[in-house]
């Protein structure tokens, strides 16, 4: 009796065994291997619909070539539902999967038409963001760095891995003043814009860009291409003229997330208040007129030393001579060395000093 319970109970345990490791099944991806003769969209390795992740196992080798092309390419066929958006990676020796160095990916429609490619993603791999079309069919083409055509030449292993996008909701905020809290716009005199990074486990690469809006609010739903941001790690860079360049910590995104970053401060760099001053002529003292003859103007010079200076705004003057030049945004006159320089007709240019 004592054997006989031992052996239950052995079978018992190799049953939760099995049940773990069959539980744990679907997180496993599904695998397949490429198969020569795959050279062509028309002969494309067909593999139909599977379970997703799905990895392709794949080889360009010179020797599988089609005779008379100058090299191997290899053309894999898949069916998904339309309308399902998938991301298609091709990895090589960038990321240890493979021996292929430069990643070059293709994407055709189910009539052999190229509808897009890509070369590098956040390292020499490529990947794709891929909406299924209405007839549910896709060609994907791995290939090497930069053959366009996908006529071949390749040389080295990869993986080609077919996951379905977990798109976020939207990454939103609004940029404002630090010390006001007055909105930022996108259009003038402020010219606000934010950048957003997709960020990896080493670096952060642009996936987006906009202007705020006239209340300095911003959202992003969709990456340079068009295509839904994916959830994971980002950052925002924010910049507006005449402020520091706010960059933000890294944070996460989950699938179908609306990510609220709040509002966003941008610093003013130190401004001066106003340079002004009177033209007239050294003689006499009488101001020079801007309304009329000898049509009096300057020049307003910012100079990093005596002989470095550039201009940075002009002016007419008014009819008793009379100038104003003051900030048209935070920061345009910052605290240091400038230099007003005078001209009128008739008269030799004069300069003087305007802050030392």
């Amino acid at each position: 009796m004592k054997t006989m319970n031992h052996a239950v109970r052995m079978i018992c345990y190799w049953l939760v065994l099995v049940s773990g490791i069959l539980g744990a099944a679907p997180l496993a991806f599904a695998q397949g291997t490429e198969q020569e003769n795959n050279n062509t969209c028309q002969s494309a390795q067909d593999f139909g619909q599977n379970t997703l992740p799905f990895v392709v196992d794949g080889n360009l080798n010179p020797t599988d070539a089609t005779p008379g092309a100058p090299g191997d390419v290899d053309f894999y066929r898949f069916s998904a539902p339309p309308g399902t958006i998938l991301k298609v990676d091709l990895e090589g020796q960038s990321t240890g999967k493979g021996t292929l160095g430069d990643p070059f990916l293709g994407y055709f429609d189910s009539l052999c038409n190229l509808v897009a490619f890509d070369d590098d993603y956040q390292s020499l791999n490529s990947r794709l963001t891929i909406t299924v079309p209405a007839d549910g069919v896709l060609v994907l083409a791995a290939q090497s760095c930069c053959d366009a055509g996908f006529s071949g030449g390749g040389e080295g292993t990869y993986q080609l891995t077919l996951s379905p996008l977990a798109a976020i909701g939207s990454i939103h905020g609004q940029v404002v003043d630090a010390e006001s809290g007055i909105p930022l716009p996108g259009d003038s005199p402020y010219y606000t814009t934010v950048t957003l990074l997709q960020c990896s486990t080493s670096f952060c690469d642009p996936v987006g860009y906009v202007a705020t809006a006239s209340d300095g609010t911003f959202a992003f739903t969709q990456d340079f291409s068009g295509q839904p941001l994916e959830a994971g790690s980002y950052l925002i860079y924010a910049y507006t003229q005449g402020y520091q360049q706010y960059q933000s910590d890294r944070f996460d995104v989950s699938e179908g997330q609306d990510h609220d970053l709040g509002t966003i401060p941008l610093t003013a760099y130190p401004s001066i208040g106003s340079i002004s001053g009177r033209v007239v002529d050294a003689l006499s003292g009488v101001p020079l007129s801007g309304q009329d003859f000898p049509y009096g103007y300057v020049y307003l010079y910012q100079c990093a030393t005596v002989d470095l200076c550039y201009t940075i705004k002009s002016t007419n003057v008014d009819g008793a001579g009379r100038f104003l030049f003051v900030s048209d945004y935070p920061g345009q006159l910052p605290p240091g060395n400038y230099e007003v320089r005078a001209y009128a007709q008739d008269y030799q240019e004069g300069r003087k000093a305007a802050l030392d």
